[in-house]
């Protein structure tokens, strides 16, 4: 049974996606340090059901889609998406996505300043 896997340095320019792609046990996945461009605008398929830590950190994400349809699993705890070049963030990325209240933490650090100034 695998719960943890460490896609971290393999050079990847995209998430994972598609069924059966990931263990169904996985609980927590680091994909940070890669060369992933984009989160697809609500479609990171593929991601188990029971994985409650994802780290995609230094990549080379630009944007930040809304996610609301579908994306993310229910069980996600912690989000890092920290240290990428995002120049737009939706919004309502964390107004309105299903999973605002049940996120324990989210480390955006650079990207908090364009949810305050998309909100004025």
């Amino acid at each position: 049974m695998v719960e943890l896997l460490d896609l971290s340095f393999q050079n990847l320019t995209e998430i994972p996606n598609g069924p059966n792609c990931l263990p169904n046990s996985l609980k927590t996945l680091y994909i940070d340090r890669n060369q992933i461009t984009e989160i697809p605008n609500g479609q990171i398929c593929g991601l188990p059901n029971s994985l409650t830590y994802l780290n995609i950190s230094y990549n080379q994400i630009t944007e930040i889609p809304n996610g609301q349809q579908g994306g993310l699993p229910n069980s996600l705890t912690y989000l890092n998406i920290s240290n990428n070049p995002i120049s737009y963030i939706n919004p309502d990325l964390l107004e309105n996505h299903p999973l605002k209240d049940k996120l324990k933490k989210i480390k955006l650090v650079e990207i908090v300043k364009f949810i305050k100034a998309a909100k004025k």
